[in-house]
């Protein structure tokens, strides 16, 4: 089974399974619960249209949180208390195709930061905006955002060092608008999947991903998809293919988001492997140090492309996959 790794929250163990079943009671364990959605920059007009796209990408999990029927009555008050939201951006390999960026270059690194700012700004503003329409999470005083914590308190300040910017929004004074309002309506707001099924229904690019491919076939247990990326035939030259970024700048690009998100981000890495070339212990430290040195919560699939131009996945689906074809992972739901 595939464990998505964006989703970052507090667990406690239970006594027993019985406690499931039962009230909460302080002394009850308590299960993880996030519901995600996405926002497809590419398809955002204007600064106004995406905050408003962000308060309704929280509205609408506000509304299915209250409304879903829970299995565990344990679970229903957690989730109610908690009120957990992980909106995410999909599609970032187009939008910055559309835009003539690059994953690979600082120009492309300043582009990606200011995407992620815009992101949380609006995220945390609407949080706000709905908590004062709703009220605040019962469990508000479990967190850090009474006090007027935001992400960019406790961030790997080395990150700093990846951009050219500044940041761009008046932070301090949603810092005091939290504050004064004593928290916002969500526990989190953030998170960044893999947004596999989504990237075909919403007809963009995976999550934060650069496309592997041109024309993919996306499959899963009862479906195969025929899949290309949006424009392109306009937007062939301006696209960079995920086998030619070195792992070391998307661990850049993925600590730059991160920076701006409460929770984690499924961070896939991809290597060519053709010909005699090896993937030595050394690389492999090199980058698992470099997502410690700059603060990446999570990682998730290591992606290789052999010489024979198969590419090869750690999907527990299927160990390879033929030429131009992508599985999805089960759990991927979104």
């Amino acid at each position: 089974m595939n464990t998505l790794q964006e989703i970052a929250l507090p667990t406690k163990p239970f006594g027993s399974v019985e406690e499931l079943y039962k009230e909460y009671e302080e002394s009850s364990g308590e299960v993880a619960l996030c519901n995600i959605s996405g926002i497809v920059p590419s398809n955002v007009k204007s600064d106004e249209q995406y905050a408003e796209v962000a308060y309704y990408a929280l509205k609408m999990i506000d509304a299915g949180i209250h409304l879903s029927s829970y299995v565990f009555k344990n679970l229903e008050h957690t989730a109610k208390a908690r009120m957990n939201a992980g909106v995410g951006i999909i599609g970032l390999a187009h939008y910055m195709a559309k835009n003539n960026k690059k994953y690979s270059n600082q120009e492309g690194l300043n582009f990606i930061h200011e995407l992620a700012e815009t992101h949380a700004w609006h995220l945390y503003n609407a949080s706000l905006k709905l908590s004062k329409e709703k009220g605040l999470a019962p469990w508000m005083h479990k967190t850090m955002w009474p006090e007027g914590w935001l992400p960019i308190d406790t961030y790997e300040k080395r990150v700093d060092n990846l951009i050219t910017v500044e940041n761009k929004r008046d932070w301090e004074a949603l810092r005091k608008a939290i504050i004064a309002n004593g928290g916002i309506r969500n526990s989190v707001c953030i998170a960044h999947m893999p947004a596999e099924s989504s990237s075909v229904a919403s007809e963009t690019t995976n999550g934060l991903y650069p496309t592997r491919d041109f024309d993919l076939l996306k499959t899963n247990d009862t479906n195969a998809v025929p899949y290309v990326v949006p424009d392109s035939t306009k937007l062939r030259s301006k696209y960079e293919i995920a086998w030619d970024i070195p792992s070391e700048q998307m661990i850049k690009v993925y600590a730059i988001i991160q920076k701006w998100t409460d929770q984690a981000i499924s961070a896939d890495l991809y290597r060519k492997m053709q010909g005699d070339e090896k993937v030595g212990t050394t690389e492999m430290l090199s980058n698992y140090l470099d997502l410690v040195r700059y603060g990446v919560k999570t990682r998730y699939y290591q992606n290789s492309l052999t010489g024979k131009n198969v590419s090869l996945d750690t999907s527990d689906k299927e160990d390879v996959v033929l030429e131009s074809e992508v599985t999805e992972c089960e759990s991927c739901s979104l």
